[in-house]
């Protein structure tokens, strides 16, 4: 599970879309980019490899799939809810938790905060998030 970690941390993407996240390609720019599956709303987007931190992530992504064979960072032996449950469980475990602010959803809010402390406008971090509307990322961006 901290190959999914990872691309939390380094994407800004929900734990779910951390497990399903798998293929990459190149634009018409030459960009990699790594496609987000199973987002919330059905929405896939694509986002830019573009520091060293999401190259190091999608590399370690790339040889984990490449050595087990695995479409996905799914055990073989669990269904996408068992793997999910898995991490939720092994976080909170490890003493995660919602009440000292230390869960698999806070990736995403230092992502966001990252962007944000970048100078990148609301809207782009909104899109690098999955959101259709920039007022939904107020949460993550005060």
């Amino acid at each position: 599970m901290g190959i999914a970690s990872d691309l939390r941390a380094a994407f800004g993407v929900r734990a779910k879309e951390g497990l399903l996240s798998k293929t990459t390609f190149e634009d018409s720019r030459g960009r990699t980019l790594l496609k987000i599956e199973g987002t919330k709303g059905g929405r896939p987007r694509s986002l830019t490899v573009d520091t060293p931190e999401k190259g190091a992530a999608l590399a370690t992504l790339k040889q984990h799939l490449a050595e087990t064979g695995a479409k996905s960072l799914i055990p073989a032996s669990m269904t996408l809810k068992q793997a999910y449950d898995f991490q939720r469980n092994a976080l909170h475990r490890a003493g995660a938790t919602k009440e000292n602010g230390a869960n698999a959803h806070l990736a995403r809010h230092g992502y966001a905060q990252a962007l944000k402390a970048a100078g990148v406008d609301r809207e782009a971090i909104a899109r690098d998030l999955g959101h259709g509307r920039i007022d939904v990322i107020s949460h993550y961006c005060r």
